[in-house]
């Protein structure tokens, strides 16, 4: 039989995933990717003395597709384990602590959550419990049973409010850029029904390490950016710009890899239940900003509850060499309200510093004095938002690509659990479907 041609769009941990086990199962493959760097949010590199991370910063180990990967590179031994450190939560009556991941049963003898609360309480650990194993952590649609409620109104009728703000509010609006009524309660429990007592990773040359490998892998053409995909009877033709050429690509399959919202406009021979779903994907706006430090830090995460005033959704102190990278400098990294942010930053995010150094100056006040360097990210770092209702969406949209016999694929964090593990096990279930169609 003749080899089969196949392009992938996007060179993200899911593109590249695909395009590895395609690679190796025979397939004539091709990546293309519209920037100058593999990687997409899981990628890091130098910006001045910063390893600055696009996204990703930990692999937690119930990323069961993206373990195994690791272990067929055979790069297993460049893991490094990381430490869990608890959570300081500040409210305006006063900070408490706590950890999610060492040990959930101690939230029922933290002060900070009133005795009602505390009763109410066991009944979501043994949800999150029976979560744990009907749960799969790749694959987010396994979780379309409890997608019936946002997590702020899930969480105040089965506990409290005092645990939504408390506790899981300044977590999930710290890390995704999500406000507790914007997110469907089955994410909550698919997250935490895994994070509880899981074992966190990066690696020893940073968190891009592993897109790093897999392009080393498989043919990549960088500052390729796709403008358009269409159907023939022979096939797919893809255009697209490579170093300011314009040039064209016969494809027997395409793997689309790229963020949900590029797709409509690339790809005519969409169908209508394709066209509806695309346009039903959302996005957050998420943001940070690091001052590299003269001197140590000790390790500290301080987030801040939804009453609290002033616009600082969390500051982290972070010591120097994380990662395992010894010249990286101690830093704080700080992250704004989701709401102030929409409001106050400008639209490529040119001002984040101006709004945030006054703030973070009044818990450091030697910032500039100890300041070496400023270094933001706001363009390009949006997460998929699982909003009450999608999960669903996305189950239907995943049974539909199943039972297709078209030669067109779709994979991405949008269609896995919104991290980089599920975005990873998308693009190697992708690769499955073509090998075994």
């Amino acid at each position: 039989m003749k080899q089969k041609t196949i392009t992938v769009v996007g060179a993200g941990i899911a593109g590249l995933a695909a395009a590895y086990d395609l690679q190796r199962a025979g397939y004539d493959v091709n990546v293309l990717e519209k920037s100058t760097w593999a990687g997409g949010r899981m990628a890091n590199f130098r910006q001045g003395r910063m390893v600055l991370e696009t996204g990703a910063s930990y692999i937690f180990n119930f990323y069961g597709e993206m373990m195994d990967l690791i272990k067929e590179l055979g790069v297993e031994k460049t893991l490094i384990e990381i430490p869990y450190h608890s959570v300081q939560v500040v409210r305006p009556d006063g900070a408490h602590t706590f950890s999610y991941g060492s040990n959930a049963f101690k939230l029922l003898f933290n002060p900070a959550l009133s005795f009602r609360s505390k009763c109410r309480l066991p009944a979501v650990l043994l949800e999150l419990f029976m979560a744990r194993s009907g749960i799969d952590p790749d694959f987010v649609e396994t979780a379309a049973g409890y997608d019936d409620a946002d997590m702020e109104t899930y969480l105040t009728r089965k506990v409290g409010r005092d645990f939504v703000d408390g506790f899981a509010a300044p977590v999930f609006r710290t890390l995704w850029a999500w406000e507790p009524h914007e997110f469907t309660k089955a994410y909550f429990l698919a997250f935490l029904a895994h994070t509880m007592w899981c074992r966190t990773y990066t690696f020893a040359n940073g968190i891009g390490f592993l897109t790093k490998t897999l392009a080393e892998n498989v043919n990549l053409h960088l500052n390729a950016e796709v403008k358009h995909i269409r159907k023939d009877a022979d096939g797919w033709t893809v255009d697209y710009k490579e170093n300011e050429n314009e040039k064209t690509m016969r494809s027997d399959i395409i793997v689309c890899a790229c963020e949900a919202f590029h797709v409509p406009g690339l790809i005519d021979d969409l169908t209508p239940e394709q066209q509806r779903f695309f346009g039903e994907v959302r996005y957050s706006q998420a943001m940070a900003l690091h001052y590299l430090l003269k001197g140590e830090l000790e390790p500290k995460f301080t987030a801040y509850s939804q009453d609290y005033p002033g616009p600082l959704g969390s500051i982290s102190q972070i010591p120097g060499g994380l990662s395992g990278l010894t010249d990286s400098p101690a830093r704080l990294w700080v992250t704004l309200r989701p709401a102030y942010v929409k409001k106050n930053v400008s639209e490529r995010g040119e001002n984040l510093d101006e709004l945030t150094r006054p703030h973070v100056k009044k818990l450091y006040p030697n910032l500039d004095d100890d300041l070496l360097e400023v270094h933001t990210q706001y363009e390009g770092l949006h997460l998929n938002l699982a909003y009450p209702g999608y999960i669903k969406k996305v189950r239907d949209f995943l049974k539909g690509q199943e039972q297709s016999d078209r030669d067109i694929y779709f994979c991405g964090d949008y269609l896995g659990h919104p991290h980089s593990g599920g975005a990873c096990a998308t693009g190697r279930k992708v690769a499955r479907q073509i090998m075994y169609k």
